[in-house]
């Protein structure tokens, strides 16, 4: 009798399986029969749960970036301190998770030809990137957050090519220092008026 597994742990094994790949062979060695090799079975273990490449790819850049709520809400300090914070995680594509998920991400933007689904995977991502960068912002109480994410989020994406392009050029404390840079202009030309609460 086959073993029950529940549908969201077996997602959870393929997309862990998946960063696992790409750590170690790149977006090219990731498919769906390298995925079901980790997981020592056969294809229609993985495709009974992700049905195409695009999908498994969707899958393992949702857990490639799951850790980044937990970075943001570990956030502390004054609404001053919270958007240095917030600058300085956003153009941070040197850490962990984050070169893989850049790497992931410029590689779909340079394909000649981008299908459908492709591109609603590289969208959601994006849009999933920014939506962190808004809610870590309102929460730090930064008023008029919204064109300051939309700032922030154009940096980050700015941070991702570069890193990709030239890794060795731009370590985390370069990152850091436009973080900081940025953020300076930002409290500069911020009106003067009553501090947001924490």
């Amino acid at each position: 009798m086959p073993i029950e597994v529940n549908s969201s742990d077996r997602k959870r094994q393929i997309g862990e399986a998946g960063v696992r790949i790409v750590r170690e062979h790149g977006t090219a060695g990731l498919t769906v029969r390298a995925v079901a090799d980790v997981l020592g079975g056969s294809t229609s273990l993985v495709t009974n749960y992700v049905r195409t490449r695009t999908q498994l790819l969707d899958l393992t850049l949702e857990t490639l970036v799951a850790q980044w709520d937990n970075q943001i809400a570990d956030l502390t300090g004054s609404p001053a301190d919270k958007l240095r914070a917030v600058a300085a995680w956003a153009l941070d594509w040197a850490g962990d998770s984050s070169p893989l998920v850049a790497k992931i991400l410029v590689q779909l933007l340079g394909e000649q030809t981008i299908d459908a689904d492709r591109l609603a995977s590289l969208h959601r991502e994006l849009d999933r990137l920014h939506a962190r960068i808004a809610r870590a912002l309102e929460a730090a109480g930064i008023p008029d957050p919204a064109p300051i994410a939309d700032l922030l989020f154009l940096a980050s994406r700015g941070a991702m090519v570069s890193q990709v392009e030239n890794p060795g050029g731009w370590p985390t404390e370069r990152l850091t220092n436009a973080a900081v840079a940025l953020t300076r202009r930002l409290d500069a030309d911020r009106p003067p008026g009553p501090a947001p609460h924490p």
